[in-house]
């Protein structure tokens, strides 16, 4: 059921985001990833300008409630 997932952790860098779910995979720890962006509504009329492009997303790791004690010592 949706409501066993909590989150782990939220990361704004796809390269440590593949970092943790690689950690994860490898202690055989299901997960899912939620990605939200942080550019906003009036994206269309200001573009990206002076914005961090590593930073454009969220990444939300969501764990079974179970394995987060499990994750946390392993990360």
């Amino acid at each position: 059921m949706f409501w066993d997932w909590r989150e782990f952790r939220t990361l704004y860098k796809m390269e440590e985001m593949n970092a943790v779910i690689a950690a994860l995979q490898k202690e055989h720890i299901p997960y899912k990833v939620k990605t939200n962006t942080r550019l906003g509504a009036n994206r269309s009329y200001a573009g990206t300008t002076g914005m961090k492009t590593d930073t454009l997303y969220e990444y939300r790791i969501l764990l079974k409630k179970e394995d987060l004690e499990k994750a946390a010592y392993f990360i």
